[in-house]
């Protein structure tokens, strides 16, 4: 019964989103573009060799290492399993740049570092229990 009562429901929430002609992959109709002196300018206050996220008007995304900051471009050397050669992006091609953070080591650290913990205090009470042992 509930069966029934739910795919009406269901067919409902599918085909409105069908029907709105819109879907989520579509970029908006105006981007902000920030001027090419505004990207000269963050570009020359990144320090050179940093790991930069680059994303250009065509749509191209790419983590890279800053190598140049030129009056024109900057030159970056993407982070790829397989080696690339180093990239030229005119500002006026740019979209977004950001400097990347590096992770502090994520849950396989955390994890050790909680099994450490563990495996230390349960060697502590097992020597205070054996200390006590008559």
């Amino acid at each position: 019964m509930k069966i029934i009562g739910a795919t009406p429901l269901l067919a409902v929430v599918i085909l409105g989103g069908c029907a709105s002609g819109r879907t989520a992959a579509q970029p908006p109709a105006t981007i902000p573009q920030a001027s090419q002196d505004v990207w000269k300018t963050f570009a020359a206050k990144l320090p050179i060799g940093s790991t930069v996220n680059v994303g250009t008007t065509d749509g191209r995304r790419l983590t890279a290492v800053l190598l140049v900051v030129d009056r024109d471009e900057i030159i970056v050397k993407p982070k790829t399993r397989i080696p690339e050669p180093e990239q030229h992006v005119r500002f006026d091609r740019l979209e977004r740049l950001e400097l990347k953070r590096e992770s502090q080591g994520g849950y396989g650290k955390a994890v050790a570092i909680g099994a450490g913990a563990g495996g230390a205090g349960f060697l502590v009470l097992l020597l205070l229990a054996l200390a006590s042992w008559d």
